[in-house]
């Protein structure tokens, strides 16, 4: 029994200062966080924005060092905080070029299209931009189409197949379970109470939800057409083959892409097109601390 006591009282005494241990080391991290989160980043020369685009876009994003902590990585980003970064690559003399690592990137179209007009921006200098995905979703893609060079894993593929909603209806769900609606509508196009009365879409919604998605695909056509130098008419035609089922081999003779690649070899590919043996990385999230400059090369 004496044993017993002795060994229980041993194991609580253990956990009891594992977890003062555990607490101090994760408040001097915090600390120590917060400390360095004013403190200017000095850009190297021969340093490359890396843009790992697998994350969560929100407007704006909230530092939060202790989810810092707790995460390994940070899911959400603020779009305003890839701009200012692309931004200050753009007018920094340290910052040769921009290396995108696609992923699942969840934003709306313009969320995209703000980040793609800021790559845009970004060629008007003579730093380049590489693109690499495992796998690229369409509006991933519509950002890499920008990219003096498109690298996809030779067992990836490229979703490139025209814009579709599949809408939600609830009525049948709310007649069900009893709850009863009051719903002023008034317009022909107001259809945001639709899911909520109908069990499909009406014509006025159908046609308008339509207009919408082909102006959206066609200007996503369109700039993918002047970046890549596709005729329209060519996308239009991959799009109908659903891309994303076809060989990676194919891709490449469609020039969508430039080339198959392992992630393993972009440090390769970059040091080639740097002419640099040990090119180094800085992310978005360091770009929060590296001062505005001004490059006189940039215009």
């Amino acid at each position: 029994m004496k044993d017993f006591l002795k060994y229980t009282l041993a194991t609580i005494t253990g956990l009891i200062l594992t977890g003062v241990l555990l607490f101090f080391l994760a408040f001097s991290t915090l600390l120590a966080l917060l400390a360095s989160s004013d403190t200017d980043v000095q850009v190297k020369e021969s340093t490359v924005l890396t843009l790992k685009l697998n994350v969560t876009l929100t407007e704006r994003a909230i530092d939060n060092p202790l989810m810092e902590i707790i995460s390994s990585q940070n899911s959400t980003v603020g779009l305003n905080d890839i701009l200012n970064a692309i931004r200050k690559a753009k007018t920094n003399e340290n910052i040769e070029g921009i290396y995108i690592d696609a992923g699942t990137l969840t934003a709306s179209f313009a969320s995209l299209e703000a980040i793609r007009n800021a790559l845009i921006d970004f060629k008007t200098t003579d730093k380049f931009i590489i693109a690499y995905g495992d796998q690229y979703t369409q509006g991933q893609y519509y950002i890499a189409s920008v990219a003096d060079e498109i690298h996809l894993n030779p067992e990836g593929g490229v979703l490139w197949a025209g814009l579709a909603v599949q809408p939600m209806f609830y009525t049948d769900l709310l007649k069900n379970i009893g709850v009863d609606r009051q719903i002023f509508k008034g317009g022909t196009y107001k259809s945001a109470v639709e899911p909520y009365i109908e069990t499909k879409m009406s014509e006025a919604s159908r046609e308008q939800t339509g207009v919408f998605l082909n102006d959206l695909w066609l200007h996503m056509v369109e700039g993918v057409s002047q970046a890549r130098n596709i005729s329209t008419d060519e996308l239009q035609r991959l799009a109908n083959k659903m891309m994303l089922f076809q060989p990676t081999a194919f891709a490449l003779e469609s020039k969508l892409i430039d080339k198959l690649s392992y992630r393993s070899d972009m440090d390769e590919v970059i040091k080639e097109r740097m002419d640099e043996e040990k090119p180094r990385f800085i992310s978005f999230n360091q770009m929060k601390n590296v001062p505005i400059s001004v490059d006189p090369k940039a215009k």
